[in-house]
Parts: structure tokens; C-alpha cells; sequence
């Protein structure tokens, strides 16, 4: 999968795509069909505060390999970054920088995807709970 398919579809399922639906609206997902549901798990754990679980449906996402294992290890960068765990957040970024290749221009759309994806599961909490943070 090419990082501008990802970054397509990653600020949806960061923001939490809650749906099939809406990752349908971009297009339709290739990998198995279980990725999603695990992304979509992951995503509403992330929201309760249940953060080690969460880590838990992002590796069963990575384990099912296809397209959606590209997604879930942004997925677990944003998990862990949320969750104040930095230090983590960056060896599960320098782990997914070596799939890149160290290619700056993608480095660079993973940290605006991170940081954004951050920014959204962030605003949805607030939506849902009235706080930011857990």
C-alpha cells in the first residue's frame, strides 16, 4: 500500500471510523476483512481509555497483514502517542519509518498523520465524554 492510499484512509480511521461505511466512502478496502473491525475496536478502546487493549486489536489488525496492517501500525504510533507513552510511540514510529525506507516525504506525511490522527481521537473523546484526555 503506498503512503498516499494510507494517508488517505488514515485520518478516518483515526478519527474513528466507526463503520465500514465511511472507510468505504475513500474507497473500498482491499486487506482481509477483519482488519477493520480490529482498527474500528481498537479506535473505540483508544476512546475508553483502555489503551493496553487497544495495542492488543492493533497487533491482531498488523497480524492479519494486507493493506490494513499498514494502517494499524499508524494506528498503534497514534495509540501510544495519545496515551502519553512518547517513548514507545517512537520506537513503534522508528519500526514503521523502516517499512518506509526513510524516504523523508513520507516520514513527513506519517508525523502530520500522527499528529492529526492524535488531534481526532482527541476531539471525538471531548464529543463523546466532555474531556480531551483520559
Amino acid at each position: 500500500m503506498n503512503a498516499a492510499v494510507i494517508s488517505r484512509h488514515l485520518p478516518l480511521l483515526a478519527a474513528g471510523a466507526l463503520s465500514l461505511s465511511l472507510v468505504a466512502g475513500c474507497s473500498t478496502p482491499t486487506g482481509p476483512a477483519s482488519t477493520v473491525p480490529a482498527a474500528q475496536r481498537a479506535f473505540e478502546l483508544a476512546l475508553a481509555c483502555k489503551t493496553n487493549e487497544a495495542l492488543l486489536d492493533t497487533d491482531a489488525a498488523e497480524r492479519s497483514g494486507g493493506p490494513g496492517a499498514s494502517l494499524a501500525g499508524i494506528e498503534r504510533i497514534i495509540i501510544l502517542q495519545e496515551a502519553g507513552r512518547p517513548a514507545t510511540a517512537a520506537g513503534a514510529r522508528d519500526v514503521y519509518i523502516g517499512k518506509l525506507g526513510n524516504d523523508k516525504a513520507k516520514i513527513d506525511e506519517l508525523d502530520r498523520n500522527v499528529a492529526s490522527g492524535v488531534a481526532k481521537l482527541r476531539s471525538e473523546r471531548k464529543a463523546r465524554t466532555g474531556k480531551e484526555s483520559c
